[in-house]
């Protein structure tokens, strides 16, 4: 897994491996190449024909790490599935993320990476470098992702579909029925995984830092948030 790299400030950019996460931290990664940063991008061997045209137009300054992907759990029902596969994904790429920043004679000096991956605070605090979490929508979305987490509120009736889910500390304070809620979400009622699952988004709001694949005067109100 060694690579050499050009000079100047390196940057590991870690996406999260399914196309609409990928695909925005690919155009954030165009935009550090063109601002002439060394950019080493995190990708498995399905993901890797993703990088191909950017390879090709920046071959000095953009190298690719190919890790292997987890084997998916095929006994974990649908609703589980983002839970099961962000676990995998830590448990097999955590030791080799720490072994492979060890062996570099100049490793990232941060880390980029997908808010579905909050778990790499933990790796680059070990590393002593700064971790910043992306966003592949925008900061509405990632605080009511945050509400959820910190303030859950749930119907005492699973089954009850239509239970208001209310965010009064968002700005705006959106209202949704228990249906809308996400399912890997509404499937936390006794699970072992939902502390998993909290902690590892909430590790977000303490990374170094947010990027949100929006702009102001779109989100002001929420960025402010």
């Amino acid at each position: 897994m060694s690579i050499t790299t050009t000079t100047g400030v390196h940057i590991l950019v870690y996406p999260y491996p399914t196309s609409g996460h990928i695909i925005p931290l690919l155009d954030l990664t165009q935009r550090l190449l063109s601002r002439d940063l060394t950019v080493t991008i995190l990708v498995t061997l399905t993901t890797s024909l993703l990088l191909e045209p950017y390879l090709s137009t920046h071959p000095s300054s953009l190298k690719q790490l190919v890790l292997p992907a987890p084997s998916p759990d095929i006994f974990c029902p649908p609703q589980k599935r983002i839970v099961s596969n962000v676990r995998a994904i830590r448990d097999l790429h955590y030791p080799m993320l720490l072994q492979w920043f060890q062996s570099q004679s100049s490793p990232p000096m941060a880390i980029i990476s997908d808010f579905f991956l909050g778990w790499t605070r933990h790796l680059a605090s070990e590393l002593g470098v700064p971790r910043i979490g992306f966003s592949p929508s925008g900061a509405f979305a990632l605080s009511v992702g945050f509400s959820m987490c910190r303030d859950p509120h749930e119907p005492d009736d699973p089954e009850d579909l239509n239970f208001q889910v209310s965010f009064p500390k968002i700005p705006n304070s959106p209202v949704y029925p228990w249906w809308q809620i996400p399912p890997h979400v509404r499937c936390f009622r006794g699970d072992p995984d939902k502390e998993f699952y909290m902690s590892n988004i909430l590790d977000n709001a303490a990374s170094w830092g947010l990027l949100f694949n929006s702009f102001v005067e779109l989100e002001r109100v929420y960025f402010d948030h």
